[in-house]
């Protein structure tokens, strides 16, 4: 079990973030940011033990430089702040796929930046 302080959960509206359990963790205070603009708040604030990074933009109608920011740009900055001990980043099955040269996979914006993101 793990026994941490503070924790932030990060795109808590996406599918995996709105479904993590807390309930197994013990004394631990949780924080929620359900956009980029939330957790940006958050760390500037504080310090925290951990990030459980689920956030990320993956509409595909949006515009590449858009997904660039929101995904890349925004983790980068968080990662930099030094507000964290520890982050665990949340990716995408579409990253193994991008590298095992999938053939039938639809490359994205969404795609690359979480294969950015994990490197």
């Amino acid at each position: 079990m793990l026994f941490v302080n503070r924790i932030i959960i990060s795109g808590t509206k996406g599918f995996l973030g709105s479904k993590f359990d807390t309930s197994k963790f013990n004394s631990t205070k949780f924080f929620y940011a359900k956009n980029h603009i939330q957790l940006r708040r958050l760390v500037k604030k504080e310090k925290y033990d951990l990030l459980i990074h689920f956030g990320a933009e993956n509409r595909d109608n949006s515009r590449t430089d858009y997904i660039i920011e929101k995904n890349i740009v925004n983790l980068r900055e968080i990662v930099e702040s030094k507000s964290l001990k520890k982050i665990l980043f949340i990716s995408s099955d579409t990253v193994t796929k991008l590298y095992n040269k999938n053939k039938n996979l639809k490359i994205t914006p969404y795609n690359l930046s979480k294969l950015f993101c994990e490197q």
